[in-house]
């Protein structure tokens, strides 16, 4: 999956929000770090894992 792809493909502001600060957070990255990286499509496979996990959870937790 591309995970910006995924990013825009959420519906609300606040769902993007609460996946940006997920990310953040998991990553040990800042703001402007995300969103160079969604622009660039530059993760590092680590990177990648580690948000395919929290998109596993997201999807979870829409299923709720």
């Amino acid at each position: 999956m591309i995970i910006s792809d995924y990013y825009q493909s959420l519906p609300t502001k606040e769902q993007k929000r609460d996946f940006r600060n997920k990310v953040c957070e998991r990553l040990g990255i800042t703001y402007p770090t995300f969103y160079h990286k969604i622009r660039r499509r530059f993760w590092r496979k680590a990177e990648e894992t580690i948000i395919e996990s929290i998109i596993e959870e997201f999807n979870n937790a829409g299923e709720d």
